[in-house]
């Protein structure tokens, strides 16, 4: 039974998250090392074997048939299954088992025992994320669960809730939303670890590519400054690389150079998966788009795709897929076909064994282009399929459209009249490329086959010129 330490059953020395009841102070739920590890892990994107201290815990309370689990040890065992070890059906179990549970009794206590309103917030969140697939729903909960005025919420909770709200926009594609949350901590927390970096992503995804350059530059100074050279925030280099590649090819060679200065901290032992091979896959795409092909490939058999990894779970990784993906379709973009075509092979290999499976709708785009460029129609058919199954939603219908864009400008055997009417079709549809979520340079594919160019900074190539 998912209930909640109240301040007779639990000791005394354990951190506790209280909130008001009734003008009385009271304890609500266990906010303890094991929630801080896990919340920490998630902040700094450690490696994912940090993230299971939590799943640990609360499957070994479980199994023994205990009686009182933390509220948060089961939110943060769902957040995990369905994120990182995409245990999507163990998560939905676990988040409808929390709502139902959470509207129960505690026995021998004679009133009622409610969660708290930041945590019914928090529990709406992931219910209409992981329950519905529904992220603007998500963000709207979340937020309520940040804007509750309660100083008393331990500060790691506020900054995971803040994480979520901002993954919520960005998946959801409304990316202009992702600095909302961090705002709202900022006269909060303005010195807490890891909220700059929320806050410069959330201003470069917006546009405002000057102050979020600003925000991580300062960030950036202050750790020189304190010392702390050797503390490893790879969200803030990223949302420090995004500041200077959007602001166009004159700031291109500052990008390269701090990328590469940085790249020396980035390993699979201090980050996890995504963050490592996605930091990596900017270093290349800013390589490739400087024009050194040799060097953007060395990184990707070295680092996004290393032909020697086989034998572990590194590619079995969705976002290492897109990561991979993504180089290739910019190789293709350049003309560099013969150099991408094996290892499309390599990547698409492991990546149609995902097709209908829970996976990310740019997973799907990426993966249709190395599938045609291969000649594999039979998986193309699948994966449209596929993507038909996820319903007549409307966000869903407009994906389909730009899918069918996608295999008609990618397809060996469309014309050339054919391909110029999907190309039309696919640049009238821009304000509905956001449905695939993600960040909005992962998103320039569409740019690439819309304009038939390459992009260089997030514009085509054809612009600039």
């Amino acid at each position: 039974i998912f209930h909640f330490y109240l301040d007779r059953y639990s000791l005394k020395n354990l951190n506790h998250l209280h909130y008001m009841m009734d003008g009385q102070k009271q304890s609500c739920c266990l906010f303890d090392d094991t929630c801080t590890g896990y919340v920490e892990a998630v902040l700094a994107y450690a490696p994912y074997s940090k993230w299971r201290g939590v799943i640990e815990a609360f499957e070994k309370l479980e199994k023994d048939g205990n009686l009182y689990i933390p509220f948060l040890y089961g939110v943060f065992a769902a957040d995990s299954y369905y994120g990182p070890f995409q245990e999507v059906e163990r998560a939905k179990n676990l988040i409808q088992k929390l709502i139902k549970e959470t509207k129960l009794t505690v026995q021998n206590v004679n009133r009622d025992i409610d969660i708290s309103n930041i945590e019914t917030f928090i529990l709406e969140g992931f219910s209409a994320w992981i329950l519905e697939n529904d992220c603007k729903k998500a963000f709207h909960f979340f937020m309520e669960a940040l804007n509750q005025e309660n100083d008393i919420v331990p500060d790691l909770l506020r900054l995971f809730i803040c994480k979520r709200a901002q993954l919520m926009a960005l998946l959801g594609g409304f990316n202009e939303k992702i600095v909302t949350p961090a705002l709202v901590l900022k006269p909060l927390y303005s010195d807490a670890k890891y909220l700059m970096g929320m806050l410069a992503f959330g201003h470069e995804q917006k546009g405002d590519f000057k102050e979020a350059e600003r925000v991580a530059k300062y960030e950036i100074d202050f750790l020189l400054s304190s010392g702390e050279t050797g503390r490893v925030d790879g969200w803030l280099d990223h949302a420090y690389a995004h500041s200077l590649y959007f602001q166009g090819p004159s700031r291109m060679h500052d990008a390269k150079v701090f990328l590469k200065k940085r790249s020396k901290t980035w390993t699979r032992e201090n980050m996890c998966y995504f963050l490592y091979s996605h930091l990596w896959w900017h270093y290349a795409l800013v390589l490739l788009e400087g024009g050194e092909v040799d060097e953007a490939l060395r990184i990707f058999d070295e680092r996004l795709w290393p032909i020697d990894d086989s034998s572990t779970n590194f590619r079995e990784d969705v976002q290492v897929q897109m990561n991979a993906m993504e180089l290739l379709w910019k190789l293709e973009s350049l003309n560099c076909s013969e150099l991408a075509k094996p290892r499309w092979h390599s990547v698409i290999s492991v990546a149609k064994t995902f097709i209908g499976k829970r996976a990310d709708l740019l997973h799907e785009v990426l993966m249709l282009r190395g599938l045609l460029e291969l000649g594999e129609q039979q998986d193309v058919e699948k994966v449209m399929k596929s993507i038909k199954m996820l319903g007549d939603r409307e966000d869903y219908t407009k994906f389909q459209n730009i899918c069918d864009c996608v295999i008609q400008i990618c397809s060996k055997t469309t014309t050339d009249t054919a391909k110029e009417v999907a190309r039309e079709k696919l640049k009238s549809m821009r304000n509905d490329w956001a449905v695939v979520g993600n960040s909005t340079e992962q998103r320039a594919v569409f740019i690439e086959l819309a304009e038939a160019s390459p992009v260089i900074c997030g514009v085509a190539a054809t612009a600039i010129a």
